[in-house]
């Protein structure tokens, strides 16, 4: 029975450490599409007035999830 318990605590360790990788790559993955969604923003809203934009379309978007 060592050998099912050693195989258990491999498992989990392993399943750690597959989502901790998942977990970082989608974190910079979002941190690439904040940026793409920011210089788009950006460029697209006059100056002065982008800090209200950035606050409405946050609004939105966690009105939608």
């Amino acid at each position: 029975m060592g050998s099912f318990e050693e195989s258990a605590k491999k498992l989990d360790f392993h399943g750690l450490i597959v989502t901790s990788l998942i977990t970082s790559f989608s974190l910079v993955v979002g941190l690439f599409w904040k940026d793409a969604v920011q210089d788009t923003i950006d460029t697209a809203l006059p100056p002065g007035e982008g800090l209200f934009y950035k606050y409405l379309i946050a609004f939105m978007v966690t009105i939608d999830k």
